[in-house]
This record gives C-alpha cells, sequence and structure tokens, in this order.
C-alpha cells in the first residue's frame, strides 16, 4: 500500500517520465526483504512450514544466514540495472 500511495504522488507531480524513475527504483527493493527473514514475507512461512513437516528443521539463524547472501546478491544486481538505466543508457 505504501508502494502505491507513494507510485500516485510521485506519479501527480510531473509526467510519466519522471514519474518512471522512482517506481523502478522502488520495484527491485520490494522482493529481497522477504528473503533476510522468515517473518518478512509469507512465502518463507510457507517453505519453513513444509520443511518441518517434512522432518527438516530450518532454524531463523540458519535461514537468514542464506537469505542475506540471496538478498545482498538481488540488491546489488538490482542497483546495477537501476544506475545504468537512469544514469548511463540515458
Amino acid at each position: 500500500m505504501a508502494l502505491a500511495t507513494t507510485r500516485a504522488a510521485t506519479a501527480s507531480s510531473g509526467g510519466a517520465g519522471e514519474a518512471g524513475m522512482p517506481w523502478w527504483a522502488f520495484a527491485p527493493g520490494a522482493g529481497p526483504v522477504g528473503n533476510v527473514t522468515i517473518i518478512a514475507a509469507s512465502a518463507p512461512v510457507v517453505v519453513i512450514g513444509i520443511a518441518g513437516r517434512e522432518g527438516h528443521h530450518i532454524s531463523s539463524r540458519q535461514f537468514s544466514r542464506y537469505g542475506l547472501i540471496v538478498t545482498a546478491v538481488t540488491v546489488t544486481v538490482a542497483a546495477a540495472y537501476v544506475w545504468l538505466r537512469y544514469f548511463v543508457l540515458v
């Protein structure tokens, strides 16, 4: 909801060209947050539940250890994309 509000406010402040950059700058950041901790999104909760039911216990610490690596890679790729798209290939 906060992203939709930000998008609407940005779109109303100028043309579509001006609204494009903040939208794509926020979008890559919305997904990686769920990779850091189990409780940050619903998908990790479901995966932990299924793993537990199958007899594989995954601790919060273990999940976060791998999640931080995935998040670092995802954020690096997203930052590179935003930088290339909006500052290099203008």
